[in-house]
């Protein structure tokens, strides 16, 4: 997985990583301004924080989607539910939407 895209309209950033838009409604004008001090201009650094997000990428890639085991299938909410256990002890559950087509979704079906 990697970084494609990030991008800004109306005051929200779009990040898109390879199939996966990741949403945030923060101005960056005032993440900016609040965080100027901590800007760093170390070029090493600055590469290296890279390869380290570009793992996390990686990691959070693997949690989400391998390891799971379909549970059921709820046909009228058009939902699949998956569940898998994080070393042996912690339990999680993912839940993926099917969407037919998001051009027919009224804004009353939306949640």
């Amino acid at each position: 997985m990697s970084l494609q895209q990030c991008y800004k309209y109306n005051n929200f950033i779009f990040v898109h990583i390879t199939n996966m838009f990741i949403f945030i409604n923060d101005s960056s004008e005032e993440i900016f301004k609040q965080n100027k001090h901590l800007l760093c201009t170390n070029r090493n650094e600055s590469r290296n924080a890279c390869n380290f997000m570009n793992d996390a990428l990686k990691q959070l890639e693997h949690h989400a989607t391998n390891g799971y085991k379909k549970c059921c299938v709820n046909y009228s909410q058009q939902m699949v539910h998956y569940k898998k256990k994080h070393k042996n002890h912690t339990k999680i559950q993912k839940i993926e939407y099917i969407v037919d087509d998001l051009n027919k979704v009224s804004i009353n079906e939306q949640h």
